[in-house]
């Protein structure tokens, strides 16, 4: 009766052993997780600045171009047509720039999704290192 009130205590304390080097993983895991989001954070604040920069340059080229095109009056034909390659230019550029902040915008949609996703791993990962502090406290019966 000794020997199997001795296996019972090995039993138990093997299992305890098992649970705590789960729960040591899950914490890494966990903390792999949260590193993965701050890094997410970080690059979801960049690329916003970089979408405001291109939206207050954007602004900027479409006041000079609209300043352009309010201007009347008689100019040669060689500063005509150089006006004209200038408000190109411009025009262009804005362009450019339109289809970059589109791209920056679908990168940031794409960051806070893979946010939402890290952050919902965390969720179960929590729930997870829960039921197992739970098992050790000896409160939760399968």
């Amino acid at each position: 009766m000794r020997t199997r009130s001795i296996a019972a205590q090995n039993a138990t304390t093997d299992r305890q052993l098992i649970l705590l080097s789960i729960l040591k993983v899950k914490e890494h895991s966990e903390d792999k997780l949260r590193r993965q989001l701050t890094e997410l954070i970080k690059t979801q604040q960049t690329l916003e600045v970089s979408k405001a920069n291109c939206a207050e340059i954007r602004a900027g080229l479409r006041h000079t171009l609209g300043q352009m095109l309010a201007w009347s009056g008689t100019l040669p034909a060689s500063l005509l047509q150089q006006k004209k390659g200038q408000m190109n230019q411009l025009f262009h550029h804005e362009n450019v720039l339109a289809a970059q902040e589109r791209l920056l915008s679908d990168e940031i949609k794409k960051v806070q999704a893979h946010q939402a996703t890290l952050q919902q791993n965390v969720i179960i990962l929590l729930k997870k290192k829960e039921k197992i502090r739970s098992l050790l406290r000896g409160e939760y019966e399968n």
